[in-house]
């Protein structure tokens, strides 16, 4: 009985450490580097001709990396029926949440920045793991890692709830005038220019969230 006591009083005293050492992992490799090992742990990925998403999930996390052409802006769409998320990475990151408004969708809110230290120093890490838990994600941004990539990292407990969808708006960096849709047949309004450029509208937005790629929850 004794011995029982203190293997429990032992698993209490390690595991909140083995989780915080997962989570501080993450961050450290929340770098722009899509590297082998992190591209082999992909769970899922829609890849067209022109860009490619690779998603990986575990127990509190969902990663998605972006590769394309050097990306100046990646605008990050996760949706359910009837709220979809718009988490921006550029040289800063922000988010928008539009909701239906009749036949269209629309926010009351513009886009507030932050997280433009490109550093990995332990004070960037440590900011970039307190905007992921006071925001429910955090992203690289550009000038961090290769060019080619932009990697998300997602808390579950923020997607939205219900059936799950990704789309993508990417503007290259040496074509900022264009925007890069993903899926290419379906992005609509979640590849638009002004939203993925900026300034984004506030009313007046077409998304279809069921004709994105669907997402399954961990």
């Amino acid at each position: 009985m004794k011995l029982a006591c203190i293997v429990l009083v032992l698993a209490g005293l390690f595991t909140p450490q083995a989780s915080a050492q997962s989570l501080r992992q993450h961050i450290e490799g929340l770098d722009g580097i899509f590297s082998t090992a992190e591209r082999n742990a992909a769970t899922d990925s829609l890849r067209e001709e022109e860009a490619a998403i690779f998603i990986q999930s575990d127990d509190a996390l969902l990663k998605i990396t972006v590769q394309s052409e050097p990306i100046g802006v990646a605008s990050l769409c996760l949706a359910t029926d009837g709220l979809v998320r718009v988490l921006h990475a550029s040289a800063a990151l922000g988010m928008l949440e539009y909701h239906m408004d009749g036949q269209t969708w629309g926010t009351e809110r513009v886009f507030e920045w932050a997280m433009r230290d490109t550093a990995l120093t332990p004070s960037a890490l440590e900011a970039r793991r307190t905007y992921l838990e006071a925001n429910g994600w955090v992203a690289t941004t550009s000038r961090m890692g290769n060019e080619e990539e932009t990697e998300f990292l997602i808390r579950h407990d923020f997607l939205p709830e219900g059936p799950l969808y990704l789309g993508l708006g990417i503007m290259p960096m040496a074509r900022p005038m264009e925007i890069i849709g993903l899926p290419s047949a379906s992005a609509g309004d979640c590849a638009r220019g002004d939203l993925v450029r900026g300034p984004a509208p506030q009313s007046g937005l077409r998304f279809e969230p069921v004709s994105w790629k669907p997402v399954e929850r961990h």
